[in-house]
């Protein structure tokens, strides 16, 4: 079983309780370097960042973690809150922070029933490209 940190082991224990608007953001990065180079370029790139034995956690985001995949250079992201406003402007900045470091990326953000808000990317095929 997959291990997440606090906060979003909060949201799967609990998830037969959050609110109806709960949203949700699920993402990748590829071609990523190891923990803590990647923790110095989302922290150089405005980021708080706390790192974990296979995590990093955006500190100043509601609750955002990118999660080593056991792929190398690869990590996966997701990211809740309880607020449209929120999820939006801490996903923003988390990708925001990943394009500037150059790294591949993209965030989806869907609501509570899992339908999509949001595609943020960087060096990521659009959905509708067919790419």
């Amino acid at each position: 079983m997959r291990q997440y940190n606090s906060c979003m082991a909060d949201v799967h224990s609990e998830a037969t309780r959050l609110p109806a608007g709960r949203l949700f953001a699920y993402g990748t990065c590829t071609d990523c370097p190891e923990q803590a180079e990647m923790a110095q370029l989302l922290s150089t790139h405005g980021l708080r960042v706390s790192k974990g034995r296979y995590n990093i956690r955006a500190s100043d985001c509601e609750c955002f973690t990118f999660e080593a995949e056991g792929f190398e250079r690869q990590w996966s992201l997701e990211g809740t809150a309880a607020t449209s406003e929120v999820l939006m402007y801490d996903a923003r900045r988390v990708s925001a922070a990943l394009t500037l470091a150059g790294v591949r990326h993209y965030i989806e953000i869907r609501d509570a029933v899992q339908a999509p808000l949001e595609y943020l990317h960087h060096n990521w095929p659009d959905d509708d490209s067919g790419a």
